[in-house]
C-alpha cells in the first residue's frame, strides 16, 4: 500500500466531482471501462466523490461517460509532485538549484568546515593547525577517513614540544585541545666534586663560598678561568677532601659593542596604484575569480586576507574568500649625515643592551656606558661601547687539580 501511494503522490492522482440523478451509473462505466479508481464518497444523493491516477484523467473519456450516464463531471483537485512541477514550470530552474543545494550541504556535512583551537597554551596555534593539515586533518577532508587517535599519536610525535593533544569532530568542526611539553626540571648535582672558576675576567667586588675553600680575595683581578673556590678542603681532623665547590662572586667587567650605520640606503615609496584578486576557497578547493594572472607591478607589496563566509551571521559555512591586495612602491635613496647616523648607532647600542644584557640572570647592575668611536669609513659610520657591569662571574666546573688561566 505503501509503495502504491508513494507511486500516486510521484506521477499524480485528481478528486473527481460527479453530480446527476443517478452518479452511480458513472462508477459503473469506469468499472466496465477498467478504469482504476478508489476514496468514494457520497456526499448528497445526486452528488459524490472518487480518485483516480491522473494517467485516467482524460478529459474527453470523462466527458464521454458524463454523456451517457446523463451525469456532469468536474476534476475539482490536482495533487502529486506532476503537478507541483507542471505549476511552476517556468521556475523549475529555481527549484533545481534549491534542490541541488541542498543536496550539496547535505553532502558537505560528511567534510571538515573549519578547524579550531578550542584549548591551548601552546605559543603558536597556527603552527599546530599547519601541523594537522600536513597530517591530513584540514578544510575538505572527508570525516570518515580520520582517525582522531592516529591523528593524535602522529602529531606528538611529529612535534616533540606538544605533550597531549585531542582532536574532537563535532559536525563538521574539529576541535583541538592542546598542551605543551614542559621543560624537564634541572637538578641540581650537589655530589659531584667541583671548582668554581671565573667565567669572565674582573674585578671582584663580592664572594660568597655556599662549600669549598676561598681562593680569590676581594678587589682583586682575576682572568678568565682562573680559580675562585676551590673544592679541595683541609681540615686538621680529616686533611684533604675533595667537595662540591659552590658559591656566589660578582665582579666588575666590561663587555664591547660595535654597530655599523649604512650611510646610503634606500626606502620604499608607495606609489598609490593597487591591484587586487579574489579566491574562492570551498571544502578546500581554490577557484580564482579572475583570468589574467599576471601582475602589470615591478615592485609590489603582496597583502592577503582571508575570511569565512556565515549563514545569517551565525554559522560558518565551509567557503572562504580570500582577497589579495598587491600595491606598488619604488625605491628611494636615502642619504644620512653624521649626526644622524650617531644618533642611530646610539639607539642600536641602547636596544641590543635592553635585550642582550637585562634578560641576562647573572647581570645584577649595569653601571655605566662609555660611547666612542664614531669614524666614517666606506660609507659606513662605526661605533664601540664600553659596557661596565656587575655580575655573577662564578661557574663550577669538575675538580680539576691543573687549573689553567686565561693568558
Amino acid at each position: 500500500m505503501f509503495f502504491i501511494n508513494l507511486y500516486n503522490f510521484l506521477f499524480g492522482y485528481v478528486t473527481v466531482k460527479i453530480k446527476g440523478a443517478k452518479p452511480e451509473r458513472f462508477i459503473n462505466m469506469l468499472m466496465n471501462l477498467r478504469i482504476k479508481f478508489w476514496g468514494i464518497e457520497k456526499i448528497s444523493e445526486n452528488e459524490l466523490n472518487f480518485k483516480t491516477a491522473s494517467r485516467y484523467a482524460r478529459k474527453y473519456v470523462f466527458d464521454e461517460i458524463a454523456r451517457k450516464t446523463h451525469t456532469n463531471c468536474e476534476i475539482v483537485s490536482k495533487k502529486g509532485i506532476k503537478f507541483l512541477l507542471e505549476r511552476h514550470k517556468y521556475r523549475l530552474g529555481l527549484y533545481t538549484g534549491a534542490v541541488a543545494g541542498f543536496i550539496l550541504i547535505y553532502m558537505s556535512t560528511f567534510y571538515i568546515w573549519d578547524i579550531k583551537i578550542d584549548k591551548s597554551d601552546y605559543p603558536n596555534n597556527a603552527e599546530i593547525i599547519e601541523l594537522l593539515e600536513n597530517l591530513g586533518c584540514k578544510t575538505g577532508a572527508y570525516i570518515p577517513k580520520i582517525d582522531p587517535f592516529e591523528l593524535q599519536t602522529k602529531a606528538i610525535l611529529a612535534n616533540k614540544n606538544i605533550a597531549w593533544i585531542a582532536v574532537n569532530i563535532k559536525g563538521t568542526v574539529a576541535y583541538v585541545e592542546v598542551k605543551k611539553r614542559e621543560e624537564p626540571v634541572t637538578i641540581v648535582d650537589q655530589t659531584t666534586p667541583t671548582n668554581v672558576v671565573a667565567s669572565k675576567s674582573g674585578k671582584i667586588v663580592y664572594m660568597d663560598a655556599y662549600d669549598g675553600t676561598k681562593v680569590a680575595t676581594l678587589d682583586n683581578t682575576v682572568q678568565k678561568g682562573d680559580l675562585l673556590i676551590s673544592g679541595a678542603v683541609n681540615s686538621n681532623a680529616l686533611g684533604v677532601r675533595i667537595k662540591h665547590a659552590a658559591g656566589k662572586v660578582l665582579a666588575e667587567t666590561t663587555r664591547i659593542i660595535e654597530v655599523e650605520i649604512p650611510l646610503k640606503s634606500s626606502e620604499k615609496e608607495y606609489t598609490g596604484n593597487r591591484a587586487e584578486k579574489n579566491t574562492l576557497s570551498i571544502l578546500g578547493k581554490n577557484i580564482n575569480l579572475y583570468l589574467n594572472n599576471k601582475i602589470s607591478m615591478e615592485k609590489y607589496d603582496k597583502i592577503k586576507k582571508t575570511e569565512n563566509l556565515t549563514l545569517f551571521n551565525a554559522v560558518v559555512l565551509p567557503v572562504k574568500i580570500s582577497t589579495s591586495e598587491y600595491v606598488e612602491f619604488q625605491k628611494k635613496e636615502i642619504i644620512i649625515d653624521e649626526e644622524t647616523a650617531k644618533d642611530i648607532a646610539i639607539s642600536k647600542i641602547n636596544g641590543i643592551i635592553e635585550s642582550r644584557f637585562e634578560n641576562d640572570k647573572d647581570i645584577v647592575e649595569i653601571k655605566s656606558k662609555n660611547f666612542y668611536g664614531g669614524e666614517i669609513k666606506d660609507d659606513y659610520y662605526y661605533m664601540k661601547c664600553e659596557v661596565e657591569c656587575i655580575e655573577n662571574i662564578a661557574k663550577e666546573v669538575p675538580f680539576n687539580t691543573n687549573i689553567q688561566t686565561e693568558k
